[in-house]
């Protein structure tokens, strides 16, 4: 009797051990809120697109948890070069721009999606997304002003409890020193993109691809208008 009650306390006991430890790694994935996005660019080649001076771009990684930084950024200008050749040319987000050439240095505030909470706040912005708008008013207008990103899934003031949000969220600065007057236009892109949790970190990959589909696209939009921009001026 005392043998059978042993084993029955020895196998109850493994039992026990098997389904906390499952327990507990079901428990650290849950954990697991945050889903960071290597971002690629795709679109046409601009072939017919020849510029005297090439248009320079630079990226800094603004955000919280960088851990995939480098390889965020090398994606972002293989998919860049492949599109617009030499028509654009790299250099540190802190370097001096040269005269007679256009900038755009590209701060990365956040590619990513977050599950049951916003990333970003937008306070400043009145609220909504759709209210982003640049300062560029002069030279440079008519081509930021096709770039605005609109269109919000999620509010400031709604808690996307189950929901992955997606935010993609770019910080530009246009340093412009081609005309007399010398000057830096900053605006944001922003969109978002919210899925249920039904395919779990899936659904995540989604919500955040989806938020960098709409930042990209206007980001394409921005540099062509901006080719533009400089073939009428040489």
């Amino acid at each position: 009797m005392n043998s059978k009650v042993k084993n029955l306390y020895g196998a109850l006991l493994k039992w026990t051990i098997c389904v906390f430890g499952i327990l507990l790694i079901l428990l650290t994935n849950s954990c697991q809120t945050y889903r960071s996005l290597v971002p690629t660019i795709e679109g046409a080649p601009r072939h017919d697109l020849d510029l005297e001076n090439p248009i320079m771009i630079a990226f800094k990684d603004s955000r919280q948890q960088t851990e995939n930084s480098l390889e965020m950024i090398e994606s972002l200008k293989a998919g860049l070069k492949t599109i617009y050749g030499q028509n654009i040319a790299f250099q540190s987000y802190f370097d001096k721009t040269e005269e007679n050439h256009v900038a755009l240095k590209i701060n990365i505030k956040e590619i990513s999606s977050q599950f049951g909470i916003r990333t970003i706040e937008y306070q400043t912005y009145h609220n909504q997304i759709t209210a982003i708008s640049s300062s560029v008013s002069t030279y440079w207008g008519s081509a930021v002003s096709t770039a605005i990103v609109s269109q919000p899934v999620v509010r400031n003031n709604y808690a996307a409890q189950g929901y992955w949000v997606g935010t993609s969220y770019l910080e530009i600065a246009l340093v412009d020193n081609i005309h007399s007057v010398k000057n830096i236009y900053e605006f944001p892109f922003a969109a978002e993109d919210m899925q249920s949790n039904m395919w779990g970190y899936k659904s995540g990959n989604t919500a955040a691809q989806n938020s960098w589909g709409k930042v990209s696209s206007h980001l394409l939009d921005l540099i062509d208008s901006i080719a533009l921009k400089i073939i009428e001026n040489e």
